[in-house]
């Protein structure tokens, strides 16, 4: 098995950061969300958030992003941090891995460093939420032992309201 090398973003990412998630938000959320939302996404817009982000955060913040490397870029990214309300919970903020490296391991891999990240930040509760119809990303946060907690949000997606499911499970780096 080939070892994934992963390295934290910092600033100089941005840009890359920000053509994976659209591309993943296009590939992975058409026939969820209206394609008008999705086409009108701007890889200009989320790049200058994202240096923003990195800039404000820095590499030992509180909110940290690790990204997968690929031949032509970056292949995939985890954003992680603590969820405000909650001390000792960590958030899974995005995770995604471009479409063209799914199921060769990077996913698992940017989980585990994400953990790690938590785990590090005295987090030893985590969550993300998934879209109830994401059947995909769904079958792979169970597979790394998430579960549903019972709770759901709302979401307006280009005028069309999409329900989030939280999932929960203990931070373990073992």
């Amino acid at each position: 098995m080939v070892e994934i090398q992963l390295r934290r973003a910092t600033p100089e990412d941005a840009a890359a950061l920000a053509a994976v998630e659209v591309n993943c938000w296009r590939v992975a959320y058409r026939g969820l969300m209206p394609d008008a939302f999705l086409d009108g996404l701007s890889e200009t817009e989320k790049a200058t958030a994202w240096r923003q982000n990195l800039l404000k955060h820095g590499l030992s913040g509180r909110k940290r992003v690790w990204v997968a490397p690929g031949d032509t870029g970056i292949a995939g990214f985890v954003r992680v941090g603590p969820v405000m309300d909650e001390s000792e919970v960590g958030l899974i903020y995005l995770l995604y891995v471009l479409p063209e490296h799914w199921r060769r391991g990077l996913g698992t891999a940017l989980m585990q460093a994400g953990m790690q990240e938590l785990w590090d930040l005295g987090m030893r509760e985590a969550i993300l939420w998934v879209l109830r119809d994401n059947l995909r990303a769904q079958r792979f946060y169970e597979q790394l032992g998430w579960t549903p907690d019972g709770r759901t949000v709302s979401e307006d997606y280009g005028d069309t309201l999409l329900e989030a499911l939280c999932y929960r499970r203990l931070v373990d780096v073992s």
